[in-house]
């Protein structure tokens, strides 16, 4: 089909992680998604914030729908759990300077944002039925308090992304509380955000039998499904959440994120083809479709998805990534320059243009002492300062300060980069030749042996493996 023969990696907005995939590049790795503001949806939609993390979230009481009020990258601003032990206003505004608690939190922080689509449940849930199953007697009201002190403090953690340390909480408030929907699902959401799909999937499988199933719980499961390795369950939950909410954007995206952050690049295909039949005209599904298209080595298929998404949204922020995106599969790196570059011009200095910017300057050929070399280097500081978290700027920009001759400023940021990303081939690739370079052998060696051993893991996976579940180049090489 006239394919490229190299595909060049897709910089991407995404819902909820990384823990993003690595899937291993020669000049670098995954960025994702594209930002809820590039499609100027309505206050209330529910997207999810850049690289996997969702945005700041605000609820007023748990029949309003939750709103996306910020565009933090990894470290949402504010948190606010999918199901409110009580009405609430405001934020929590707690800083995230940890990365390892970071990462947790971010893995599967907008699933947070699924309780979006259902933030109306307890309406739907009879109160009745609620209050039935969990009033205390009149002479257990100590223990009553107890358990509602318990959800509280279970929703406030999860709000903080602790989620580990909220489940005591909220495992100690089930079938206690006045409301055992918040205390169900939010436990259910903490479980997939740890890891725990099983447990997850018992709890919401329950919830999904109930009088009155809404999208959101649907959506939680199908992603844990996901995790869980359990695709065609996945889907069915999928299906009956649309089916409940059609024309719900947000349903198709989660999930998706989801297949993107296990690898599994068909049936995110599936998954995104299931939401263009019913948004025939969303931008960001075609756009995520170009990207599972690029990883799945289908570059036609790719750039065709990416001028659709353009074409849809013309003018917006989301028009000139997918036009960088297209270009920068096709391999032509001056049209990408000149796309992110207009993007930036017209107001849209997000930090995906930033680091495509700086990534395809520095792919141009750029050198110390040329104005393009500084524009890269300024893009990419910008990009890296912004969001810290951000683990390719983070690395973009090492390679800046490789090329400079600042050693030492490399290493911080590639350490940095470690840290959010540690399965990133990228990472110990630039470190080894860093470390090398200051002298430090026996640690560059060290790089090289972990290099080593992820390229081995990666080849096993993808011959082992479903022959179009596989990344779209080879594994990372020294530089």
């Amino acid at each position: 089909m006239g394919q490229t023969t190299r595909l060049m990696p897709p910089l991407l907005y995404c819902i909820r992680y990384p823990v993003k995939p690595f899937l291993p590049f020669p000049n670098g790795f995954l960025l994702r998604r594209p930002p809820a503001s590039a499609l100027a949806t309505s206050a209330s939609a529910l997207a999810t914030s850049v690289f996997g993390y969702s945005s700041a979230i605000r609820a007023s009481t748990p029949s309003h729908q939750l709103q996306l009020l910020a565009k933090s990258h990894r470290y949402p601003k504010t948190f606010t759990p999918v199901a409110n032990a009580h009405p609430q206003s405001g934020s929590s505004g707690a800083n995230r300077q940890i990365i390892s608690r970071a990462r947790e939190a971010s893995r599967y922080f907008a699933i947070l944002i699924a309780f979006c689509a259902c933030s109306s449940a307890q309406a739907q849930t009879p109160l009745g039925r609620q209050q039935s199953q969990t009033k205390a007697p009149a002479d257990d009201a100590g223990a009553a308090s107890t358990a509602e002190q318990d959800l509280q403090t279970g929703t406030e953690l999860t709000r903080q992304g602790h989620f580990r340390e909220a489940i005591p909480h909220l495992l100690a408030a089930r079938g206690r509380v006045s409301n055992e929907f918040a205390a169900d699902f939010n436990l259910a959401l903490c479980y997939t955000a740890t890891n725990q799909f099983e447990k997850a999937i018992s709890i919401l499988t329950a919830l999904s039998s109930a009088a009155h199933p809404t999208a959101g719980v649907y959506n939680l499961l199908a992603q844990a499904y996901v995790g869980n390795s359990q695709s065609e369950q996945a889907f069915t939950a999928l299906q009956q959440a649309a089916a409940l909410s059609p024309g719900n954007e947000k349903l198709y995206l989660l999930v998706a994120d989801a297949c993107m952050d296990h690898q599994n690049y068909p049936l995110g295909v599936k998954v995104v083809n299931l939401g263009i039949e019913n948004l025939p005209h969303s931008a960001r599904l075609f756009y995520e479709r170009g990207v599972f298209q690029t990883l799945l080595e289908r570059g036609d298929l790719a750039a065709t998805d990416f001028a659709e998404a353009a074409k849809l949204a013309p003018d917006t922020e989301i028009a000139y990534m997918a036009t960088a995106q297209q270009n920068l599969v096709e391999g032509k790196i001056p049209e990408t320059i000149a796309a992110a570059r207009q993007g930036i011009a017209a107001g849209h200095e997000n930090y995906i243009l930033l680091t495509l910017l700086g990534e395809a300057l520095i792919r141009s050929g750029v050198a110390p002492g040329q104005p393009e070399f500084a524009e890269a280097q300024a893009a990419l500081e910008k990009s890296a300062a912004e969001h810290q978290d951000n683990s390719r700027s983070q690395i973009a920009l090492a390679k800046i300060y490789l090329m400079a001759g600042r050693t030492d400023d490399a290493i911080s940021h590639l350490e940095i980069a470690r840290q959010i990303d540690p399965a990133n081939t990228s990472v110990y690739s630039h470190l080894a030749t860093a470390y090398r370079r200051r002298g430090q052998l026996d640690q560059a060696q060290k790089m090289l042996e972990i290099l080593a051993s992820l390229n081995d893991a990666q080849a096993a996976k993808i011959r082992s493996g479903p022959t179009d579940h596989k990344p779209t180049t080879a594994p990372s090489r020294m530089e």
